[in-house]
C-alpha cells in the first residue's frame, strides 16, 4: 500500500502543469495493475534493488551503490524538493548526502500499531523526521505526536490519504451474505473483535459466512 501510494502521488503529480517529477523505485517490489507511473515516459526514474525479505533488505542497505545511485539520480534531476514518501532506514543514510535540497517526509504511522512496537524503528524514524525540513501526517490528529522529535507545529502538514484505485465508478456488490476481511493478520486490525462480532451476526443470519484472508497468525 505504501509502495503503491507514493507511485500515484508521483504520477498525480507530473500531470501539473511545469511540475516535473523525478521517482526512485525498487527493482523487487511488484506495483500490480494499479501502477499509474508505469507508462508514463515523462517521469524520470531509477530502480535501485532492495532485497526480498529482512536478509536481503539488510544485505542491500549496506551496498554503498545504491545509495550512490540515488545520490547520482537526484544530482542529475537537479529537484527544488525531495520528498520521502515513508519512512526507512535508508531516508537516515541519504539525508546527509541531499543537504542541498529541501526534505519533505511523509510519517504513516506517527506512532506504531499495536503489536508491532519497534525501539529502533522509533528511533530510525524519528531521526528522519529531525532531519527533514517539513513533515506530512496523513491527518490532524496525529500532527502533535511529531513534535517531540523537534518539529515545530509550522513545520508540520496535514494531508489527507487519497484513493489509490483506478475503479472509476463502484464495482456492483453481489449481496451472497459473505464477507471478506483481506490483510495482514496482525493484533492491531482486530480479527477477534470481528469474529465476535459475526459469531453475533450469524445468530440472526444463518446464511452468512466469513473470510479471513491474509498471511499472518490468527488470534
Amino acid at each position: 500500500g505504501t509502495l503503491l501510494c507514493a507511485r500515484n502521488l508521483a504520477a498525480a503529480m507530473s500531470r501539473i502543469g511545469n511540475v516535473k517529477v523525478g521517482f526512485v523505485g525498487s527493482t523487487n517490489a511488484s506495483y500490480g495493475p494499479e501502477d499509474r507511473l508505469a507508462a508514463m515516459s515523462e517521469v524520470a526514474r531509477v530502480d535501485i534493488a532492495t532485497g526480498c525479505g529482512k536478509i536481503g533488505n539488510m544485505a542491500n542497505s549496506m551496498w554503498p551503490l545504491n545509495y550512490y545511485k540515488i545520490a547520482a539520480f537526484v544530482r542529475d534531476f537537479r529537484p527544488d524538493i525531495v520528498h520521502f514518501a515513508a519512512g526507512h532506514a535508508w531516508n537516515v543514510i541519504l539525508d546527509p548526502m541531499l543537504r542541498n535540497y529541501v526534505r519533505i517526509c511523509t510519517v504513516h504511522d506517527p506512532v506504531r500499531h499495536l503489536g508491532e512496537e519497534n525501539g529502533l524503528y522509533d528511533l530510525i524514524s524519528g531521526i528522519g523526521i529531525a532531519l527533514a525540513d517539513r513533515a506530512i501526517v496523513l491527518s490532524k490528529v496525529h500532527r502533535n505526536k511529531l513534535l517531540r522529535w523537534g518539529k515545530k507545529p509550522d513545520q508540520l502538514d496535514a494531508i489527507p490519504l487519497g484513493e489509490l484505485g483506478l475503479t472509476p465508478t463502484p464495482l456492483p456488490v453481489p449481496h451472497n451474505n459473505r464477507l471478506l476481511f483481506f490483510g495482514r493478520l496482525l493484533e492491531y486490525k482486530g480479527i477477534g473483535v470481528l469474529v465476535n462480532a459475526f459469531n453475533l451476526l450469524s445468530a440472526t443470519h444463518p446464511k452468512a459466512s466469513l473470510v479471513i484472508d491474509g498471511r499472518g497468525v490468527l488470534p
